[in-house]
């Protein structure tokens, strides 16, 4: 052991390519083991506490949230991860500085008009448009919480482009999910616990997390970026993030049709359960989005050196460390899958075919890569906006033949297919637009492909 701390040492002080990976990745994952386990661990007991209708109104109305605060980010906490290493590694103090005060600016006032909008609209047309009293109730109240989670967002990302990996994860992963089942907890046990109030603590949740960002990011800036005069490029910053805009957007309602859809056609306990399925799968993604946030950053500077082959080996680096470990967990949850949804409640057993068809879509996502983020962080985000919007309509058509015939089992088959389909095709344009490798086959025969 005592001979390994040299070569730590060395590397620590000049750390190579392959090593910062490692050892990013390696505290992400750590932050997002210990924040999946509490994510998990909190829509464990809300179901529990809720019950699976008031469950599913909880989380029909997140996920129109969720939704909606990716269209309040216009698109900046992606552009975040392009431009913020640029300027930093540039020394561009004063654009690092505007770019700060105008995506965080853009951003809330984008929340504000959408929330003020769809309250209206909540108020005056909710029964028109078929949504249930109770639901139409809780969302009124929700869609207040899109400006909070589209900052939360934003800087989330802010500090992945800054590589703060634990303030990446420490407010909105670990603090939030205290908070929030820490004040759910309270509710129930005095028996006031309802889907309208676990709104109201997933607001205060969001708030806490949000301050401690805002306390955290003054600190994290480069000491040039401190107390300088912020110079504006507003129409580039616009001009790229628009497109990315359509890209989260695009992704978010990928991920989050499946829920309203159901929720429009089979009603809340459907929501509830299927929810279950959903988040249990999606244990099988932090793997990739751990190696993503350390990933991102690297990409973009790689790509703007013209540094290819070091790009090329540190994917195939992060392909088997993103593929393998997501295989071992997603076989876990396909053999004790049954006995896990249990843990929400007996009815939730329903969901086990749905959550064994998400994983397989979730394995397929790990396997082609970081193809989003290649794609998005060298200048292709127009084609990359094209895919997920052809693959936005198939899962709506999908899901809309799917959950009439087969209930939230046909909503995991369109969910599953499409994340197969849009992997499949921006892994093609990586390497027919960059001509580099992001897949876990392509790295089992790194030598044929690296002579090219």
């Amino acid at each position: 052991m005592f001979k390994a701390l040299p070569w730590l040492w060395k590397h620590l002080r000049r750390p190579n390519l392959h090593f910062s990976l490692a050892l990013g990745a390696g505290l992400a994952f750590a932050f997002q083991v210990i924040g999946v386990g509490l994510s998990y661990v909190v829509q464990v007991l809300l179901a529990r506490w809720l019950g699976s209708a008031e469950y599913g109104r909880y989380t029909y109305t997140i996920a129109w949230t969720s939704l909606l605060a990716v269209f309040a980010s216009l698109g900046f906490p992606t552009a975040a991860l392009r431009f913020v290493p640029e300027y930093v590694s540039q020394r561009k103090w004063s654009f690092l500085q505007g770019f700060l005060r105008v995506s965080s600016g853009f951003t809330f006032l984008m929340g504000l008009t959408i929330s003020a909008a769809l309250a209206i609209v909540i108020n005056m047309y909710a029964s028109v448009l078929g949504v249930e009293e109770a639901q139409a109730t809780i969302l009124a109240l929700g869609i207040w919480l899109v400006p909070i989670l589209a900052l939360v967002n934003l800087n989330a990302e802010l500090f992945k482009a800054l590589r703060r990996i634990v303030l990446v994860y420490g407010p909105q992963v670990l603090l939030r999910p205290v908070v929030l089942v820490v004040g759910a907890g309270v509710l129930f046990w005095s028996g006031a616990l309802t889907a309208r109030a676990a709104v109201g603590v997933a607001y205060l949740s969001l708030l806490v997390a949000l301050v401690v960002q805002l306390w955290a990011l003054t600190r994290a800036l480069p000491d040039g970026a401190r107390g300088v005069r912020p110079a504006y490029d507003v129409r580039q910053w616009l001009r790229v993030s628009m497109p990315l805009l359509l890209i989260s957007g695009y992704l978010v309602l990928l991920n989050k049709t499946d829920v309203i859809m159901i929720g429009f056609w089979l009603g809340p306990e459907h929501v509830g359960i299927y929810n279950a399925a959903a988040k249990t799968a999606a244990l099988v993604g932090f793997v990739l989005v751990a190696v993503n946030a350390v990933l991102a950053p690297m990409i973009s500077s790689l790509y703007t050196q013209g540094r290819r082959l070091e790009l090329q080996r540190m994917l195939y680096f992060s392909a088997h460390g993103i593929f393998w470990p997501s295989l071992l967990m997603g076989s876990g949850l396909v053999l004790f899958g049954k006995s896990i949804l249990r843990f929400f409640g007996p009815e939730f057993v329903d969901a086990y075919p749905a959550m064994a068809i998400l994983v397989l879509g979730q394995l397929v996502n790990a396997g082609a890569g970081s193809v989003g983020y290649l794609m998005n962080l060298t200048g292709h985000q127009y084609q990359s906006a094209r895919v997920y919007g052809w693959s936005a309509l198939v899962n709506v058509a999908l899901n809309a033949i799917g959950i009439p015939f087969l209930g939230i089992t046909g909503a995991a088959i369109a969910t599953a297919g499409t994340m197969a389909l849009w992997n499949v095709w921006l892994h093609r344009l990586v390497v027919r637009n960059l001509g580099v490798y992001a897949s876990v086959i392509s790295a089992l025969f790194s030598r044929r492909t690296l002579g090219r």
